[in-house]
Order: C-alpha cells, then structure tokens, then sequence
C-alpha cells in the first residue's frame, strides 16, 4: 500500500546566545596505577600444553562450550611453572572466525598466578595471526601503563601446543573484567561496560546485557554486574546518560565532575598513537571500555584491541591463505581528525560524539596538549624500548610461527623494523597534529536559549509525500524563504549558502531544544542530510522506536528535508524543533508539521 501525506511549516526562529564558565579539570597528580603484582616489563618465553579430556576439539566460542582440560605451563628461567585442571573455549570476533590459527580464552578451576601475572581464574591466548609482529597489542598496553591508566594489561609470550598439535607464538594476558587483580570495582554497585558494536543489541541480538545509549545511541553492553536483570540495564543506561548528555552539550564543569578526564585523555593518546580504527565507528565504537566504581567517576579503559590500528591496510582482513596483513604504509592517519571537534580530516566516519565533543571544550584541549608535551617522550622511549627487548627473546619462535602459520611473503624482523620506523615517525607526525588542536572551535562556550530574543516568522506550504512498497522513508525538499534566510543569516553570521559545507565539516552543529535543554545526539543521517528522528510529542526518537517524523538539513544547498515514517505515523499536527549552532550563536526553527493520509 502507497501512503501519502500533506505537511504544512510555519518556522518560528530564535536567537540563543550564552557563554560557559572556565574551570580546570579535575586531574589526579597520583592516579591509580593497574594491579602489578611483578615489574611490568618482564621478559620471557614460556611453554604451554593444553590437553583437552579426550582430545576433544575446541570449535567453538560460545561459553557453553567450554572444554574440560590439563593446563601445564613451563615457565623457563622468568616464569614460575604452572600444572592445573581449568576449561577452554574460543575468543575473538573475526579473529576466531576468519583466521586458521585461533585465540582461546581459559578459564582454570581455581585461581593461580601466570608467568608473573596476579593470580585469577580467567586468561586470554592471543593469536596474533594478523600481526607478524606480535607486538602491537603489546605496544598499546606499554603506552597506557606509561601513562598510568588503571588495570592496564600484561604482555606474556608462550609457545602453545593443544592435544598434542604444534599452535605457534601466542600471547598471554588477562581477560577485561570486573575482579580484585582485574578492574578493581564494586560487583554491585560498579559498573564496567563495553562500547562495542560487537557486543551491541543489532550484532548480538540475543544478549541480555545489552542497550543503545539514550543520548549517542552507541552499543554498550554491561560487563559487571556480571548477568544484569532490568533494572540493573536501566540503571546502568541512565547513569551513563548523565555522562553522555554532559559530554554532547559541552558542558565543562558537569563533566568534570562525572569523567576522570585524565583517564580520558590517556585513552585517546594511546589511541591516536597507534591510529586504532576501531574508534572510528560513529556513533559506536568497538573493544572499548569504561568503568565506573561505587561513588566514584566515569574512568576509561583498560585499553584492549590495538591490532586494527598501526594503519592497517583493511583489503587485507579476509585473507585465509597466509599471504599476510599489510601495516605500516601511513604516519598520516589521523583517528580522531585534525581538529577532532569537527572531525576534520579523521578516519572512516570519524569518531563517536562521545569523544570528539570533549575537544569543544577549551578547558579538555589544553589539558589534552599539556598531557602530550609532559609524556611523549617518555612514551616514545619506552615503548621502543620494550619493542626491542621483546624481539630479543620471542624472534625464533616469531620466525616459526610463520612458518607454522605459511605466512610466506612476510619476515618478522623487517616488519618489526617497520613498526619501529613506524612509531618514531608518528611521534614526529603527531607533534604538529595536535600543537594545532583549536583550543576554542565554540568561538566561547555553548548555546543556550534565550526567549527574550526570540523572533518569529510565519510560513506555510504544503506537500504530498509518498512511499514505495518497501516502506523505505524518504522526504520531500523545503526550501526557506528569502526573509527566512536573510534572519538566519543575522543570528548565525554566516551566509547561508555556506551553512552545507559547515555542516558537512563539523562546525555548524545541530540540537534538539527540549525543554531547555540542547540534545546534539542527530538520530536521522543519510548521505543527503543530518537532523532527528521526533516521536509524536516531538520529542527525539530513534527510527523504528516510536519514531514518527524526521526533519534533515541538507548536505548539497541550503534547504531541510521533511517526512514521516512509513508505518507508525499516525494523521496529526506535530510541533518539533532543530537548532542550528554555529560558534557560540544559535537559531532555532521550530516546525509545526500536520500530516494527512491521502
């Protein structure tokens, strides 16, 4: 069935202008260093037999599956040996289901120590299949302990053999979790969650830990409290939107309060550093945690999956044959942009609103480009350092691992000169990158309504939308008056005809007016516009929840497109609003939209 529908716009605009207080950020001069129970940086090889009961395969990842098996571990002259009953299963995403050499996650029966490592059930095999080097897991694990992001993981090198077969060179760490030599939170009142697509309600339907945030609408699923019930999720849903709605309406001083920036920062320099692409998935993100303790602040990390980064060449993702992964062939590659607040220049499609809009704060970009300055040579020096001294104990089994492995047109040693060359050239790249970071893109401070200033101007039009069988939406073109124009002009001061371009850039920013309060999480984005999705109070809505109406400004020549939902928009007058923001000005336009079933 077709559908048709008339929508009439008066457009109402107003003036907003306001300005924020400055306040410092609240960094810890001593912050929690991660659990280490030995020196970080200790160097060997150890020797690891798995035995499954009954040489059993391990075919499968799903926790239900899990293998009962002997664990027996040669520690060498480093490690303390290691001989235990625990299970396996396998790990990973594409890693496990691409790749012909597998990662495995153990889990022994009761708690024990490992090559150095505080004791715990949980361990993780990484296979490293991708990366010829072994090391780039390793060097984002050596940048956020230089750093002193908390419950940073340890790199460990083993030689696996399981019932019986040959598996290579793996590496050996802790699993991301909730735990007392892990992410040291309360089991209850904690919160460690993941914002992973991965993990999220389209990729892993059947989770019941899972939620779109209320404000970003990024994938996050709940790692503690471990097994959430409903109101847990809700709970954990609304107090991360309080972080959230902080962070997309600029609002310094509240998060500040609620985020450990420095932990932030940290984060994204370790990011930056090794162009780790898995940030770049907006509005979610992937392997990406955050955690939070009772009574405490929003603190990032621990930092996991660093092998999508170090410019990797994607072409290459699906490659079962053992020609090797292509690394190393851009310093240039800017995660989050070259001014990240509009994402100007940043990978894909850059990277979620959750991180970007923290570089709209003036008071975030210095803290951010003081951080830079104070550890970059330390993270420079150490991280190459480290780089060595593995390769010094783990090259032969590098070597033989890729032989095992049939990774015929690589050689260890050339690609762990390359990484070498790498990293000394990004640290060089990045130095001018981000003493560049405009510490004011707002022009001062984000927009706020401002009644007194409102003015007002009628318009009213009418058109026929329709629909084709698929129920695919699309909109109908609305074009401002001259007199429209000529007003937004003199609140944003800007020409119009530019306003696409900002827009497109980053710089001109849209929100929702609701109640007050300026909503920038844009819900409806094609590649024709951006605006919101509205539900039948004209509140935001995502499309497909109760989503009825949707107003886009477009990306080619100032105008808005306008329409309606294919099935759940009911005949009636909808009263909804956008505002455009630009600097520290703004204009509202609030649209007063009757639809009619034809």
């Amino acid at each position: 069935m077709r559908h048709s529908a008339k929508l009439l716009f008066p457009l109402a605009l107003l003036f907003l202008v306001a300005c924020q207080p400055e306040e410092e950020p609240i960094i810890d001069s001593d912050p929690t260093p991660a659990v280490d129970s030995v020196n970080y940086f200790a160097y060997g090889l150890a020797n690891i037999d798995i035995m499954t009961d009954g040489k059993v395969d391990v075919d499968s990842k799903d926790p239900a599956d899990y293998r009962p098996c002997t664990i027996t571990v040669e520690g060498g002259e480093v490690f303390d040996d290691y001989e235990g009953r625990g299970q396996i299963r396998g790990r990973g995403n594409s890693t496990w289901e691409w790749y012909p050499k597998k990662p495995y996650r153990i889990k022994l029966d009761e708690p024990a120590p490992m090559l150095g490592m505080a004791q715990n059930r949980d361990w993780v095999l990484l296979a490293d299949y991708r990366d010829v080097t072994h090391m780039m897991n390793n060097v984002g694990f050596t940048l956020a302990h230089v750093l002193g992001l908390p419950y940073t993981n340890h790199s460990r090198y083993a030689t696996v053999k399981l019932n019986g077969q040959n598996m290579g060179l793996y590496m050996v760490t802790e699993q991301v979790e909730q735990g007392g030599n892990r992410v040291a939170i309360d089991p209850d009142g904690g919160l460690l969650l993941a914002l992973d697509i991965n993990d999220g309600p389209a990729d892993a339907p059947s989770a019941t830990n899972n939620f779109y945030s209320e404000v970003i609408r990024m994938a996050v699923a709940v790692k503690s409290p471990a097994n959430p019930d409903a109101t847990q999720l809700e709970w954990a849903r609304t107090e991360f939107a309080q972080l959230e709605q902080a962070i997309v309406s600029l609002d310094w001083q509240k998060v500040n309060t609620l985020l450990d920036v420095r932990s932030m920062i940290d984060y994204l320099i370790v990011q930056e550093v090794i162009a780790n692409v898995e940030l770049d998935n907006n509005p979610s993100a992937r392997s990406v945690y955050i955690h939070r303790d009772l009574g405490g602040r929003w603190t990032m990390g621990p930092v996991w999956d660093c092998d999508g980064g170090f410019s990797y060449n994607w072409g290459d993702m699906y490659d079962y044959w053992g020609w090797g992964h292509t690394y190393f062939e851009n310093t240039r590659l800017l995660i989050l942009g070259r001014q990240p607040f509009t994402g100007r220049e940043a990978y894909g499609s850059g990277p979620s609103p959750f991180f970007s809009r923290l570089f709209g704060m003036p008071e975030f970009v210095r803290a951010f480009k003081a951080r830079w300055q104070e550890k970059r040579d330390e993270m420079q020096e150490m991280v190459l350092a480290n780089i060595d001294a593995t390769y010094d104990v783990i090259a032969t089994a590098m070597r033989a691992d890729c032989s095992l492995w049939q990774i015929r047109n690589y050689n260890p040693a050339e690609q762990v000169s390359r990484l070498r060359l790498w990293l000394n050239d990004r640290f060089d790249y990045l130095d001018s990158v981000i003493a560049a970071y405009d510490e004011n893109p707002q022009g001062g401070g984000t927009p706020t309504p401002n009644p007194s200033n409102e003015v007002t101007i009628e318009s009213s039009l009418s058109y026929s939308v329709t629909y084709p069988q698929d129920g695919h939406h699309f909109g109908i073109n609305f074009y401002p008056t001259a007199d429209d124009c000529a007003v937004i002009e003199k609140t944003l001061h800007v020409d119009v005809s530019q306003i696409p371009a900002l827009l497109a850039e980053g710089t001109l920013r849209l929100a929702h007016n609701q109640d007050g309060v300026l909503q920038w999480d844009t819900n409806a984005s094609d590649a024709q516009g951006l605006g919101f999705w509205f539900d039948s109070e004209g509140a935001l809505s995502p499309y497909g929840t109760d989503s009825s109406v949707y107003v886009e400004l477009s990306y080619d020549d100032f105008h808005f497109i306008l329409g309606k939902h294919p099935t759940q928009c009911a005949p009636r007058n909808y009263k909804v609003n956008i505002v455009l923001a630009y600097g520290n000005k703004a204009a509202q336009i609030d649209w007063n939209i009757t639809v009619t079933n034809e």
